[in-house]
C-alpha cells in the first residue's frame, strides 16, 4: 500500500499543473487512499470531536 508521502510523488509532475483547489482535493484522496485502517479510525474520531467542539459553540 501506497503511503501519502509517496502517493504526491508518484504524482508530482501531474499536480504541478493543476490548481490549488484541485491539488487540495487529490491530496485529501491521497490521504484517503495511504491511510491504514486504524489511521483513517482516528482521523474520523478527531473530525468528530472537532465537529462536536465547533457545534458546542452554536448554543
Amino acid at each position: 500500500m501506497l503511503r501519502e508521502k509517496d502517493y504526491e510523488e508518484n504524482l508530482k509532475d501531474t499536480l504541478d499543473d493543476i490548481d490549488n483547489n484541485t491539488l487540495a482535493l487529490v491530496k485529501d484522496f491521497g490521504t484517503l487512499i495511504a491511510s491504514t485502517d486504524e489511521e483513517f479510525e482516528k482521523k474520523q474520531q478527531l473530525q468528530r470531536e472537532f465537529r462536536d467542539a465547533l457545534k458546542s459553540l452554536e448554543k
